[in-house]
Order: structure tokens, then C-alpha cells, then sequence
């Protein structure tokens, strides 16, 4: 009988856990895949404390939905001490050792969702020492993380040249990633696409009286997800249809952000009608979608747009409700206008006149909202997926393992 080569996925990530957001869903999502493939799934959370406004604080540990989850650090609260936080920082590379020496084996991958290099070092140490395979999930182009950071010349140098050859291979969340990292960036070592996943079995297809609920969730910005086009094409089309609100879910990107977005609305005199709810956890989220009666994701063309894909799109399609969606980025491979969504462009007269199709005959706009439904279960199948990936690691795996033991008889 032929050895199982692999029993366990280890994610080590940045992103809080269980309660966070696109990038915590996704790392929930792929985990019960794995677990139904039959693997056990572990995470460890690097996430140093909650943001201000959270509704839910993290448990240090646990098990969430059969995924087994640990806290790097004994409190998710920022200590008011800087000797304190530095000595975390400091002492922050022992514990992750430690944890992953503690947890890995020759059977299994350990998955990295961070952009933390150094970190990045110490997990590779230690898989070389259990023979344990590496992998990089990158859900984004490199250049947007870079951003972010300080003097981009130096990180771009740092951190293009030498943080990626730390990973045995990368997991890549879109077609236009995979191209980078093979055309663009020569990318030497395995690539791997897992598409956008969602969890099929936390959206049932409800279907009752209308909610009247045009629904948005996620970051509250203009640059990334053009939130004030948004509000202002939905004020050109609420004269004729009063019944319909607009429900904005999620934290402004910043404080200056949110007071522009509020006096916007103010504004406009939309203040019974555009709604700011903040932050909700998953839980409370699930339900919120399945009462939606239309959703609106209205992201400009960016280089963030461009070569991600949005966890949300998938929550959205697999609730079965009318999709608003500007057309960046890989939608137009999964979606078509009219058919299992409604496509724009990311401008006020595009989403204004698309916004008034599916509010002018909604009979419509449901069965486009059923045929969305198809297009998740179809494509973004977190069970589905993870069986693919899983073929494609355990390729890379028995290369990986099939190379160490050549080097050692040598």
C-alpha cells in the first residue's frame, strides 16, 4: 500500500482569527475543504490585537467549525507597554519556531498567508528541518503590499528578490497572478491556481418576502471599492424606488474616510436611506446576506482589482441574489451580463442605469440572482477546489520529498 504523503495543513497568517475579514473567510473556507479531503487543518495566527470597534474579540485558542486555531500570543489586546511590544516582536521568531517544530512532520504543508519576511525565514528553517513542504498563498499582486511599506525602492528589491525564495511554490488566487509570477517575475519553483472559494454549505437559498436591502460589505473606501459613486448613483435612482436602502457594512479605511462618506450622505439628504452598520462578525454577516435583496460591488480598475479576486463576490453569488459588478479584474470569466450577474463600468452613469434594470423588473433580477447561485456552486467550490489543489500539492510534495532523499543518499 502506497504511503499517504500528506495528513495535515498547517496555515500560518497574519489575519485574525476566526473572526476577521476576506482573508479570514478564505482561510476558514480552504480549511473545511482540506477537512473534507480528509486532512486535518490546523492555523496559527500571527494577528497581534483586535482593531478598535471589533464586535468580536478572538479567543486565544480553540476550534472553530472543526478547525483546530491558536493565538501567537497569550492576549490579543495591545499592551500599552512599548518594552512590552518589543519584547513580543523580539521573542515573536522563538514562539513561531517553536509552534511549527511542535506541529509539523514530513507529511505536512505548511501554508504561509503573510507578507512578513523575516517570519517567513524562520518557518522555512523549520521545514527544512522536519522536511515539511512550504508554500506561499499570495492572494494579491506583490507591488500592492509594497505600497504599504516604507522606502519602496528598497523594499521592492528586498522583497521581490528574495522574500519568495523562501516558499517551495505559491498558491494563486487568479490567472493573472499565475501569469505574473511565471511571464513577468519568472517565478522558478511550482505555481499553483486555487480560484476565490466559498463555503457552500453557510449560504442556504432563502427565498422569502422581499427585504427592499440593497447590500454592500467590506472596507469603506473610494479608492479601492468606489463607495461615494456608489451612494451617489443610488441617490439618482431612490426618487423611484423609496422602498429600496442602501446597507453599508464594514470599517471605513480611515477616519477622514468615513466623516467624507457621512457628510456625502448627509449631502445628498440620504440619511434614512444609506445606512452605515460597521463592522459585523460572520455569524451575524451569514444572516445579513441571506436577507439582502441585492448586492453591489462597485470596485474601480486598480492593480488590486485587477489581479485579486474578492472573497465577497463568491458570499455574494452564493446567496442567490442579484450581483451589481463592475467589470475588473477576472469577473468576466465566471460572469455574464444579464445572464448570472449585472455588469458595469465603475462610473455613476453605468452603475446608476444598471442599478435601475435590476430594480426596474426584479422578477428578473431573482432568476439572474438563481443562475449567480449556479455559477459558485460550478466554480467556487470550496470542497471542490481544495481537491484540486490537493492533486497539484501532493505533485509538488512528492518531487519535494523525492528531491531531499536524492540530496541525502548523495
Amino acid at each position: 500500500m502506497k504511503e499517504k504523503r500528506i495528513d495535515k495543513i498547517l496555515y500560518i497568517t497574519s489575519e485574525p482569527f476566526p473572526h476577521g475579514m476576506a482573508g479570514t473567510n478564505r482561510i476558514i473556507s480552504l480549511c473545511k475543504g482540506f477537512i473534507v479531503n480528509h486532512l486535518d487543518a490546523e492555523v496559527l495566527t500571527l494577528f497581534k490585537f483586535r482593531q478598535a470597534g471589533d464586535t468580536d474579540k478572538n479567543p486565544l485558542n480553540g476550534t472553530f467549525e472543526g478547525i483546530r486555531y491558536s493565538h501567537l500570543y497569550r492576549s490579543t489586546e495591545k499592551s500599552g507597554s512599548r518594552l512590552s511590544r518589543a519584547l513580543e516582536e523580539v521573542s515573536k521568531y522563538f514562539m513561531v519556531m517553536s509552534f511549527c517544530f511542535s506541529k509539523a512532520s514530513r507529511k505536512t504543508v505548511m501554508i504561509y498567508y503573510s507578507s512578513d519576511t523575516w517570519t517567513a525565514i524562520v518557518i522555512r528553517v523549520v521545514s527544512i528541518l522536519k522536511g515539511s513542504l512550504f508554500l506561499k498563498e499570495e492572494t494579491e499582486h506583490p507591488l500592492v503590499r509594497i505600497a504599504d511599506m516604507g522606502n519602496k525602492k528598497i523594499y521592492k528589491t528586498f522583497f521581490m528578490d528574495f522574500h519568495y525564495r523562501n516558499f517551495d511554490g505559491l498558491l494563486v488566487i487568479t490567472d493573472y497572478l499565475y501569469k505574473y509570477f511565471k511571464e513577468d517575475f519568472h517565478y522558478r519553483k511550482p505555481v499553483i491556481l486555487v480560484p476565490m472559494v466559498v463555503d457552500v454549505e453557510r449560504f442556504e437559498h432563502k427565498s422569502g418576502p422581499p427585504s427592499h436591502k440593497i447590500v454592500f460589505s467590506g472596507e469603506i473606501d473610494n479608492k479601492k471599492e468606489g463607495v461615494d459613486i456608489l451612494i451617489k448613483a443610488f441617490s439618482r435612482i431612490s426618487g423611484n424606488h423609496p422602498e429600496f436602502t442602501l446597507n453599508l457594512y464594514g470599517r471605513a479605511s480611515d477616519e477622514a474616510t468615513g466623516r467624507g462618506i457621512r457628510d456625502l450622505i448627509a449631502g445628498l439628504g440620504l440619511g434614512e436611506k444609506v445606512l452605515l452598520h460597521g463592522y459585523k462578525g460572520r455569524e451575524e454577516m451569514t444572516e445579513i446576506l441571506q436577507d439582502a435583496d441585492i448586492f453591489v460591488f462597485t470596485r474601480p480598475v486598480s492593480l488590486q482589482a485587477t489581479y485579486g479576486f474578492s472573497t465577497k463576490l463568491g458570499e455574494y453569488l452564493a446567496a442567490g441574489k442579484p450581483l451589481l459588478a463592475t467589470k475588473v479584474g477576472e469577473i468576466e470569466k465566471y460572469l455574464r451580463d444579464g445572464e448570472n450577474a449585472f455588469l458595469c463600468d465603475c462610473n455613476e452613469d453605468s452603475i446608476t442605469a444598471t442599478l435601475g434594470r435590476i430594480t426596474g423588473d426584479f422578477e428578473l433580477a431573482r432568476r439572474v440572482g438563481n443562475m449567480g447561485r449556479a455559477c459558485a456552486l460550478e466554480n467556487f467550490n470550496n470542497i471542490a477546489e481544495t481537491g484540486k489543489a490537493l492533486e497539484q500539492i501532493s505533485r509538488v510534495f512528492h518531487r519535494s520529498i523525492d528531491h531531499s532523499a536524492a540530496e541525502t543518499n548523495r
